[in-house]
């Protein structure tokens, strides 16, 4: 009863209980150690295909600045640009929703009444979602501007926090006929 008072006692009661968590501590850090050098194993191999990737990247420059050495890239100046005729592409057209579709047409209706060549895309989204709260529906609609940004059928800029949409030539082409007006492709000309 009283052999907690006596070393002896002690001791083999602390060794009993200690032994078991000494050898749980033990094999629980082995199976970490055996996790990092699995893990440093895999970053190493990662480093030398990233030095592989780099090296054939820089293979594919060298021969790319070979092939303009030889054959120089003729740059299109601004007049050039304006000769090319934009095709509209019926599938790039047909592949929108009928919410970006009809973002196009405010946009035009916007150019029109307003008469400035860039639209705030807060002025834009409160047209198309008159009844909902900005920030809500601003995500909805910078992605589908994203994608209108995509098939270059309208153009962004950012001033300061805020951010402007305009139609792009190639959108004027997509247009409904009542849409088409002289203000709006003077507008549209103007960039």
């Amino acid at each position: 009863m009283l052999s907690w008072l006596f070393k002896k006692g002690i001791s083999t009661h602390i060794k009993k209980e200690l032994t078991p968590m000494n050898k749980a501590l033990e094999s629980s850090f082995k199976k970490i150690k055996e996790e990092f050098f699995l893990v440093h194993k895999r970053v190493d191999s990662h480093h030398e295909n990233h030095g592989k990737l780099m090296q054939k990247l820089e293979l594919i420059e060298l021969r790319l600045l070979n092939l303009e050495r030889k054959q120089p890239i003729k740059e299109l100046s601004e007049e050039d640009e304006e000769e090319i005729e934009i095709k509209p592409l019926e599938s790039e057209w047909n592949s929108l929703t009928d919410l970006q579709k009809s973002m196009i047409e405010v946009m035009a209706k916007l150019h029109t009444e307003g008469g400035k060549r860039w639209i705030p895309l807060r002025q834009l989204t409160e047209e198309i979602y008159p009844n909902k709260e900005y920030h809500k529906v601003r995500p909805l609609v910078s992605s589908y501007a994203s994608i209108l940004i995509e098939y270059d059928l309208i153009k962004k800029k950012r001033v300061g926090k805020q951010l402007f949409v305009a139609l792009s030539k190639k959108s004027f082409k997509y247009l409904r006929d009542y849409l088409k007006s002289k203000k709006l492709l003077k507008l549209l000309a103007g960039q």
